[in-house]
């Protein structure tokens, strides 16, 4: 395929929490939970599904084994495997998480993507080519009951620092072009806080996605009760947001004066909000935190494809 053709780029965030996913087409967001598949029992739960995840395959296969994935392994499996750990990036649960999400927003079997992807600044070096050796390549899934063949070829993975989305998507527009500058002319710093940020979620005996929304809500139902969830959290969040305010104002002093720029991102960034932005009287929480950095993302992979582009480059 030569820069000339139309390559499709796929920004593909595979968080701890949720996996984003982000085309031409629009944005995709999922649990990143795998399970093993149960062919009655999974019937039984689909029968019971509503939305997108109702109209997708019950399980892909991968490599002799079968899985559920998102929201169906929420809903049916019984037994599910959640990344929890730096190495479950060389598993193959990971891999059947980005193909089921590629899959997704894909659709049409046999494509060629290029895909963008961001790992934790310290996870760049170690584990970014172990990311592009489980994802470079043709892959094929089979996609339950029927067993249907559907295959992609990722001819490229560029891996990025996970919070550099964030910037991104600040200074690039829709279509790779350097729209705002400043963001790339100054010292900009980013607070990305991401699913396993605070230890909350062990308060209530509920699958962490599941209390994820019930914390943005602020309302928690159990049975046939609401339960607000303020007087519980907000000492917990007070305490989570000051520590990890003052973890930054170590890293980047007092008000953090020496960033031109102070953004807040990730799904931790949009609930703790606030009790973040009080760092600096210049930080700010982005808009639609918990997908900026896939956002950004796809928007220099678009940059990238551009003819006579060279791509942004950032000093670490």
């Amino acid at each position: 395929m030569t820069r000339q053709e139309v390559e499709v780029i796929v920004s593909l965030d595979v968080g701890f929490g949720y996996t984003k996913t982000v085309t031409a087409a629009g944005v995709d967001v999922c649990p990143s939970v795998v399970g093993e598949w149960t062919p009655g029992a999974f019937r039984l739960g689909a029968a019971l599904g509503d939305g997108r995840d109702a109209r997708g395959p019950e399980a892909v296969g991968l490599d002799g084994r079968a899985y559920v994935v998102g929201e169906r392994a929420l809903r049916v499996a019984h037994r599910r495997f959640v990344g929890l750990s730096r190495e479950w990036m060389a598993q193959p649960t990971f891999r059947v998480l980005a193909l089921a999400a590629l899959h997704r927003v894909l659709g049409e079997s046999g494509q060629a993507v290029t895909v963008v992807t961001g790992l934790p600044v310290e996870d760049v070096e170690p584990h970014g080519d172990t990311v592009r050796r489980q994802l470079e390549g043709p892959h094929e899934l089979r996609l339950e009951p029927d067993a249907r063949r559907w295959t992609v070829t990722i001819e490229r993975v560029h891996v990025l620092p996970q919070p550099l989305g964030t910037v991104l998507a600040h200074c690039l527009d829709s279509r790779g072009h350097v729209a705002d500058p400043t963001g790339l002319n100054v010292r900009a710093g980013v607070l990305d806080v991401g699913f396993r940020t605070t230890d909350y979620f062990t308060l209530v005996e509920v699958d962490p996605h599941a209390l994820d929304e019930a914390t943005l809500r602020g309302v928690l139902r159990i049975g046939g009760t609401e339960v607000r969830l303020g007087p519980v959290l907000d000492p917990w969040l007070d305490r989570h947001g000051e520590a990890i305010a003052a973890h930054g104002r170590m890293l980047w002093g007092d008000q953090a004066r020496g960033l031109g720029r102070l953004w807040i991102t990730g799904g931790g960034g949009a609930v703790l909000g606030s009790r973040l932005t009080a760092l600096a009287p210049h930080a700010e929480v982005v808009r639609h935190a918990r997908i900026q950095n896939a956002v950004g993302y796809f928007r220099y992979g678009t940059r990238l494809l551009r003819v006579g582009e060279a791509p942004v480059t950032v000093d670490r």
